[in-house]
């Protein structure tokens, strides 16, 4: 019961981040920051299952079976270092959220200005807020190993990646050579080791 409730909890905070983050932007700018692609809704389809599939099984015993229980991960330490992982993910997305202030958007609309953060953790890192998705997934992956669980990271990751690959054109478009070189020195989702020459 207390592993379910950690996880619920820590889902609940997770998914609030998201919507407070959009509700904010969005009154500050008073236009849409929502844009409702394939890939988007890709992506929120597939978030939906993972969180979904994690705390019911969770919760429920019969649903774990259900979902394919690996026994040899479903340990208490496999599970804590899933809710750690967990907790640096949702630090992670809260703290890079707030530092692309009014630049927040999910998904993109052709043609749309935004400034160009390259401050904070955006300095190092062209997107820590889908790495913070990444380690959220894995986390749930570990506070309740299962097959479905597994089989549902890969594709949402590739929606997320699909996405990233997609908002980098975009942008590329929109800020040209700025944003080249700023993807130059940047890693996508984990700095760049720095060169010496």
């Amino acid at each position: 019961m207390l592993k379910a409730l950690v996880i619920t909890i820590l889902t609940a905070a997770f998914l609030g981040v998201f919507f407070a983050r959009n509700l904010l932007v969005r009154a500050r700018i008073g236009k849409r920051v929502q844009f409702r692609t394939p890939l988007v809704r890709l992506s929120i389809v597939l978030s939906t299952l993972i969180f979904t599939v994690a705390n019911v099984s969770l919760w429920s015993e019969d649903v774990y079976r259900l979902a394919g229980p690996v026994p040899f991960l479903n340990t208490p330490v496999v599970y804590w270092t899933g809710v750690i992982l967990f907790v640096a993910g949702l630090i992670l997305q809260g703290i890079t959220s707030q530092q692309l202030r009014d630049s927040w958007r999910v998904g993109f609309r052709i043609g749309e200005r935004t400034e160009l953060i390259q401050t904070g953790l955006y300095r190092r890192i062209r997107n820590p807020y889908f790495l913070a998705y990444f380690m959220v997934f894995f986390a749930l992956f570990l506070s309740r190993p299962s097959g479905v669980l597994f089989l549902l990271m890969a594709p949402s990751v590739g929606a997320f990646h699909a996405m990233v690959l997609q908002e980098e054109r975009h942008l590329t478009a929109v800020h040209g050579n700025a944003y080249e070189a700023y993807m130059r020195r940047t890693g996508r989702y984990l700095p760049k080791r720095p060169t010496t020459y």
